[in-house]
């Protein structure tokens, strides 16, 4: 059961280093989507062999969250998108690679230095600090993702991300399933989720791409036409 618990985390550092490194919107939809089954598998795993049927019910219906439902409107948002490849991300696709190797090393760290035997998250001190430098790692990511990526879609799997980190962190602390903090979170993110698919819908019709620089531009060019319409009346008015 360690080594199937080593695996599962070690799958998990992996998806989201190759998540880094991808710029196609359906593949870093794909490994969202399998990086959620695991991580809604991986306390069953971690309570093994007292293992509730509160636990295997509350493990599918996030399973069906994280898993289908989420990555599922995600790809329907994007169907009618134009280009659904993140073409120049602020920071390019090898030095993301980089910098999320260097997230889990300091993750690495950072656990072997914590005293976490008082947790009661895991039966050996292997599984426990690898638990914890996965689950901070993966939030590190996430929010990497939300701070150097333009398209909308990629910041929103990004907030996801960040909430399997933030789930991981929870079944730390917490030694089993953490019903209440991931209930919460998660109806926050479907509530998120549903309202990026209609703003990207809008998005990519009034730009034909779902680049979020584009309103950044829009903006400031609607803001300097308007002080020009305003300089002009007051010009106007001045030679009146």
């Amino acid at each position: 059961m360690i080594d199937l618990q080593v695996g599962f985390l070690s799958l998990i550092l992996l998806l989201n280093i190759l998540t880094l490194g991808s710029s196609r919107l359906k593949i870093l939809i794909k490994n969202v989507a399998v990086a959620g089954t695991l991580v809604s598998i991986l306390p069953l795993l971690f309570s093994y062999p007292k293992i509730a049927a509160a636990s295997v019910a509350f493990a599918a219906v996030m399973m069906l969250v994280k898993g289908f439902i989420i990555p599922g409107l995600l790809y329907f948002s994007i169907r009618k998108v134009s280009d659904p490849i993140e073409q120049v991300p602020i920071i390019g696709y090898h030095i993301s690679v980089i910098i999320g190797i260097v997230f889990i090393l300091l993750a690495l760290l950072i656990s072997s230095k914590l005293s976490l035997h008082h947790l009661p998250s895991s039966p050996t001190t292997l599984t426990r600090d690898l638990l914890f430098a996965t689950a901070i790692s993966t939030i590190f990511v996430g929010l990497f993702l939300l701070m150097t990526r333009w398209k909308a879609i990629t910041q929103v799997l990004g907030y996801l991300i960040m909430e399997n980190g933030i789930y991981l962190l929870g079944t730390i602390v917490v030694g089993h399933m953490p019903y209440i903090l991931e209930v919460a979170v998660l109806l926050d993110l479907l509530v998120a989720v549903m309202i990026m698919g209609i703003v990207l819908l809008n998005i990519n019709e009034t730009f034909n791409d779902i680049d979020t620089s584009l309103l950044v531009a829009r903006s400031g060019s609607g803001s300097r036409s308007g002080m020009e319409s305003e300089s002009g009346y007051s010009k106007d008015q001045q030679n009146d």
